[in-house]
């Protein structure tokens, strides 16, 4: 029996993207506007690379259902800083549960949009944009494991402003892979 993406295959049609659902707990209490911004940013740049983003809100009381993953917006991480600077996210695969979380007061510094937690459009549209680029980073680690990180762009270790908001156009690497159980990536 032919699985979906075999059939379209023969048939010579595009196969259904593959569709990543996400769980939201944020515990910043991000304005509608990020949110969305972040949301909006995060597909734009994975739905070339056929990946769909579906997403709910959630608490960090609720069990996930499986193949669901958390991603928590947290007002600060206590894990400190990477090697290259301020950490603005990671992600966690331990026991098939994953989590990525988001450090969203480091992401609005270094996207230069600090208010936009509060008030101003431009700045809410800059935090989106950053947010989203910061999720980013994180997926491709989920769908791509074996990608390294990269020396500048969307998968640097470390990135600057020009690459969370200035860039009109951030290259996305990815080769989606079955994802292996590990510890944090960043």
């Amino acid at each position: 029996m032919l699985g979906s993406a075999s059939l379209c295959v023969l048939l010579g049609i595009a196969a259904p993207p593959l569709e990543l659902r996400l769980v939201m707990i944020d515990f910043v209490r991000i304005a509608p506007q990020v949110s969305g911004g972040m949301l909006e940013e995060a597909r734009r740049l994975l739905g070339p690379k056929g990946v769909g983003l579906l997403t709910r809100q959630g608490t960090a009381a609720e069990q996930r259902l499986p193949g669901e993953v958390g991603v928590l917006l947290l007002s600060e991480r206590s894990r400190g800083k990477s090697r290259g600077g301020q950490r603005l996210g990671a992600i966690q695969t331990t026991a098939g549960v994953t989590t990525i979380w988001i450090d969203v007061p480091a992401v609005a510094s270094v996207a230069e949009a600090n208010r936009g937690l509060h008030c101003c459009s431009a700045e809410m549209r800059r935090l989106g944009l950053a947010l989203g680029r910061v999720l980013t980073h994180e997926l491709v680690h989920l769908l791509d494991p074996a990608l390294a990180h990269t020396r500048n762009g969307l998968m640097a270790a470390r990135v600057d402003r020009a690459t969370l908001v200035d860039d009109p156009a951030p290259d996305t690497p990815l080769r989606i892979v079955k994802r292996p159980n590990s510890d944090w990536d960043n």
